[in-house]
């Protein structure tokens, strides 16, 4: 809490996970604002070819700010600051001028890559970014096998199996910090899987 900065998500939907992290913030005592930003109209019309066999479909995700302001009242939380529209109009001018925590959920690779271009030169020193459905398949195949054959696992009969369905995430992560200091990190939780980068603190 004491990296200077408010806090953003790029990719909201209807604010589960935006409700979890503004009360994270009220539980510590935190007065930082949480800007949401989604186009509400779902996923954009044209993918790319780093996307790959991607199974999802433009307008998948539509959602209204609506859902997340219900969700946040019927939870009394304070309400968030909601920016509609494509990440290309509004990240450029529509940002706040630092970031000490971003989540990153824009499912495609060039959704992804604008988001990471936009924020970067916002975050502060060790500022995190978090991003949601980033695979490093090697790395998530040796940590699913290592779960499954474990005898000991409170789980036994499921199996893991963290997949790499939405490939041009990594990609577009790869690609934006192969000239940079910082290096993802990869969070596996359950099926679920993410990645995270703190920003360096230049010396």
């Amino acid at each position: 809490m004491d990296i200077p900065g408010d806090v953003v998500e790029l990719g909201s939907l209807t604010g589960m996970t935006a409700a979890v992290i503004q009360r994270t913030l009220e539980d510590f005592g935190s007065d930082k604002k949480l800007y949401l930003y989604d186009s509400f109209d779902g996923l954009p019309p044209l993918f790319s070819d780093q996307d790959g066999d991607c199974p999802l479909k433009p307008n998948n995700f539509k959602a209204s700010p609506d859902h997340t302001v219900q969700r946040f009242d019927s939870l009394s939380l304070r309400q968030p600051i909601i920016v509609s529209g494509w990440f290309c109009d509004t990240l450029p001018d529509q940002l706040p001028g630092q970031i000490c925590f971003a989540h990153v959920d824009g499912d495609l690779y060039q959704s992804v890559k604008e988001s990471l271009e936009a924020i970067y030169p916002r975050l502060s020193p060790e500022a995190v970014v978090l991003v949601d459905d980033y695979a490093a398949t090697d790395l998530c195949g040796l940590i699913s096998q290592a779960y499954n054959d474990n005898p000991y696992s409170r789980n036994l009969g499921r199996r893991f199996s963290p997949s790499n369905w939405l490939p041009g995430v990594r990609i577009a992560c790869e690609e934006f910090l192969e000239d940079k200091l910082e290096e993802m990190t990869v969070i596996i939780a359950g099926d679920e899987r993410h990645g995270f980068f703190r920003k360096v603190r230049k010396r």
